[in-house]
């Protein structure tokens, strides 16, 4: 409900990695560090999240939509 809201990000991925879900907690990682500005850092979660998650899955996507945004954020910079 609150996309923006950095912090549910971070809880999310606290969550997912307790209850063994590594792809959604490299997903929601990647949420947490693209919303604080790591690139770099979102680029290689959402490349961990691609890689574990099922290819075409909605998570899957999104990883997919991180890695592009994170990428152009990079070679703007």
């Amino acid at each position: 409900r609150e996309p923006k809201m950095r912090e549910i990000w971070r809880l999310s991925a606290i969550v997912n990695g307790r209850l063994g879900r590594m792809g959604e907690m490299a997903l929601t990682q990647a949420e947490y560090e693209l919303l604080g500005g790591e690139n770099i850092a979102a680029r290689t979660l959402a490349n961990r999240a691609i890689g574990q998650l099922p290819a075409g899955s909605p998570g899957w996507l999104r990883a997919q939509d991180i890695r592009a945004e994170a990428r152009q954020r990079i070679k703007d910079k």
